[in-house]
């Protein structure tokens, strides 16, 4: 399925129209390297002339024909350490309270005294692994279904308009974003992954290094 795009011209919105039109516009000068599009996928509208695809067989006084593809990343702001350590929090409290029937039920399983019993009694530590089990997929599914869908973000990030995206700017997969969530486990292993966010050139932490990630927050 072939992507619908926009573009503004002379202050105004224009499209839906398909890349081919985009290219024809160019060709015919009538979109210019300067003036912004956007399409799905991207989290921000960006200058067609950092779109290479589009200028592909038009002139582009704006981008040397060498120069690297750029993608939307270059125009928007990374999330800075402080920022995500926010978002953080706020994912935090909502998924303790989203687990909190699941608290609940485990005490009513293993018992006020069980926790000295788990030791001892195989049938309450194979019921506290059960539930452990099941807490590492709640977090493992927010995250990554989240960060995956079209919001591209948690809740706690959504709150703060920041937003995870690939390299290039494009929303990311359930796959890259399943790993994404295990790489946090070297980031805490390592506690310096966590904090990478707060001196790499594009605030990225260990984990989303990773995983080929960025977190971006949107204007």
């Amino acid at each position: 399925m072939n992507k619908e795009w926009y573009y503004a011209s002379g202050g105004r919105q224009m499209g839906p129209v398909s890349l081919a039109e985009l290219q024809a516009l160019a060709q015919a000068g009538r979109l210019h390297p300067t003036d912004l599009v956007w399409t799905q996928g991207m989290t921000d509208w960006a200058p067609a002339g950092s779109v290479m695809q589009i200028f592909s067989g038009a002139v582009n006084p704006y981008q040397a024909p060498t120069a690297p593809v750029a993608g939307v990343v270059d125009h928007v702001r990374y999330a800075g350490f402080w920022l995500r350590f926010v978002a953080a929090i706020l994912d935090g409290l909502i998924l303790y309270a989203a687990s909190l029937p699941l608290i609940m039920l485990r005490w009513l399983v293993i018992g006020e005294d069980g926790e000295a019993d788990l030791y001892v009694d195989p049938s309450k530590a194979w019921i506290d692994l059960s539930f452990n089990c099941v807490s590492i997929v709640i977090y493992w599914l927010y995250f990554a279904l989240l960060e995956s869908s079209a919001w591209q973000a948690t809740l706690g990030k959504r709150a703060l308009g920041l937003v995870v995206t690939d390299l290039d700017g494009n929303r990311i997969s359930f796959a890259r974003a399943t790993g994404r969530h295990f790489a946090k486990i070297l980031s805490g292993c390592l506690l310096i992954g966590y904090l990478m966010a707060a001196f790499t050139e594009r605030k990225q932490a260990l984990h989303d290094i990773v995983a080929g990630c960025l977190v971006i927050k949107k204007r």
